[in-house]
């Protein structure tokens, strides 16, 4: 059984090459970690998720912009 991947998150919201609503962002499983404290920059959502998504790996740490950008939005998983 192979391995599935999601190579983007970023539902398809196009309708005669015109973008008719926002692209939906699809939930994707994570565990909130905290912030990351940059000094003099604003701090940042670190996530690791639970899933595969595009070339990040299951347990892959990352930022929510980097969760985003991949058309995914993190969703609170706990952990057992």
């Amino acid at each position: 059984m192979g391995r599935e991947t999601r190579e983007d998150c970023t539902s398809d919201c196009s309708s005669g090459g015109q973008v008719t609503t926002m692209p939906t962002k699809t939930p994707i499983k994570a565990y909130f970690n905290g912030l990351q404290e940059v000094p003099n920059q604003p701090s940042f959502e670190l996530w690791t998720i639970l899933e595969p998504m595009g070339e990040h790996c299951v347990f892959s740490t990352l930022s929510r912009n980097t969760i985003e950008k991949h058309g995914c939005t993190p969703t609170q998983t706990e952990v057992k």
